[in-house]
């Protein structure tokens, strides 16, 4: 897909101030013919119009809500603009005369704008920050700082709060996406964790707590996102057999076909397929820290996972499945610690990276500090100096930082 940093040549022939412009949506189930018709683009040009946008995306592939722009003039319908929600440009389709019509791909400038989010968790964190105005791809985000050392699914109560500056791209007046979250806090019953983001001068980073480790350890606590969990760690009933037995690890209920990733890096010493009890299921070794994980019951083993291969955490190992002994769908997971089982809910990992002396100094007093600052005060009037030595950090008295309130998501 060929793309520009601003008004391409072709769009350059026709001045969007001169032409008269009207606008609309796909509909669910629409197709891109019928959206013309709709907006009354004459049945002679359909066939030219899709023919040109099928060189930059399948018309048939369109998404429910995509935006279509029509800029007539007095001599006919001279572009349509095709904007799809989940891209950073529009298709630009741009009249060349005898009903022909040619479609490039032209990037929009994003603006990164700072938004601050907190709540007071009555039902779950994620029904809660979607109350508050965020979005499912956001609930996701704010997981992901917290997975290895909070397990929201069991360790959440009600009237817990939580707080965090995110990046949002916009792209002319519309959110189309989140870069980082920069700072979070997470206030529980018996915790209070606070996360700042740390970057390497690469685009990537850590988030990291006031004593330099970063929250990201050597193993998962469980191996996909918001599971729910419908057997524990400890003596239980036997859905199957009904006898009364130790149950080795817990089950975290999923649909089916749910990716399962590796909790570490480590190397697969089993991958078996239709054992009686545990189905299609994989055993993982994990170096030399003394843990090893299991997981039954998968629908399919991931292709390329085999005893001996090598893998990193989060690598994608199997599906959520019910192959074995097993009433529904779902994922038994396992760990061990130097050969004896344990339960998967009370691992703690070891963090994977610290930061001590001189750097650590540095990094809580030019970016720690600043973000808690701003997560304690969830005020505006914020802006990113990107050229800190750690990574982004606030700076007060500027318009570029907007809170939620200010952006009219209300608080």
């Amino acid at each position: 897909m060929d793309s520009s940093d601003g008004e391409s040549s072709i769009a350059g022939r026709v001045n969007p101030e001169d032409l008269t412009w009207t606008a609309s949506k796909l509909l669910r189930g629409e197709t891109l013919s019928t959206l013309l018709g709709r907006m009354d683009v004459p049945d002679s040009l359909h066939y030219a119009i899709i023919q040109a946008i099928a060189t930059q995306i399948d018309p048939r592939r369109m998404p429910a809500g995509a935006k279509i722009e029509l800029g007539w003039s007095l001599g006919g319908l001279l572009r349509v603009d095709f904007s799809h929600p989940a891209r950073d440009g529009v298709i630009q389709t741009t009249s060349v005369g005898n009903n022909q019509y040619v479609a490039e791909y032209v990037i929009i400038p994003a603006d990164t704008i700072l938004s601050y989010y907190d709540g007071i968790v009555s039902t779950s964190v994620y029904e809660t920050l979607l109350e508050n105005g965020g979005t499912p791809q956001l609930a996701v985000l704010f997981f992901e700082v917290f997975q290895f050392t909070h397990y929201f699914a069991v360790d959440t109560r009600r009237g817990d709060r939580f707080s965090f500056v995110v990046e949002e791209i916009w792209r002319e007046g519309v959110r189309t996406g989140y870069g980082s979250i920069l700072a979070a806090r997470y206030s529980g019953e018996f915790d209070t964790l606070t996360a700042v983001l740390k970057t390497d001068g690469m685009g990537t980073g850590e988030h990291f707590d006031d004593e330099g480790f970063t929250f990201r350890r050597d193993l998962l606590r469980v191996p996909f996102p918001a599971a729910r969990i419908t057997s524990t760690y400890g003596v239980r009933r036997h859905p199957v057999t009904g006898q009364t037995r130790m149950h080795h690890g817990v089950d975290l209920a999923a649909d089916r076909g749910t990716p399962v990733v590796a909790a570490g890096r480590g190397v697969v010493t089993i991958a078996a397929r239709n054992d009686p009890g545990y189905g299609n299921w994989v055993h993982i070794k994990h170096g030399d820290s003394g843990f090893e994980t299991r997981y039954g019951h998968f629908q399919k083993i991931a292709q390329g996972i085999h005893e001996g291969v090598h893998v990193e955490q989060g690598d994608v190992i199997g599906y959520v499945g019910s192959t074995g002994q097993t009433t529904g769908p779902h994922l038994h997971y396992e760990v061990f610690r130097d050969g004896k089982r344990m339960n998967p809910l009370k691992v703690k990992g070891s963090p994977v990276q610290r930061i001590e002396g001189d750097e650590l100094a540095a990094f809580i007093e030019t970016t720690y500090r600043p973000w808690t600052y701003l997560l304690d005060s969830g005020e505006s009037g914020w802006e990113l100096d990107v050229a800190a030595s750690f990574g982004p950090m606030p700076v007060l008295l500027s318009s570029a930082f907007a809170s939620k309130k200010a952006m009219g998501y209300g608080r």
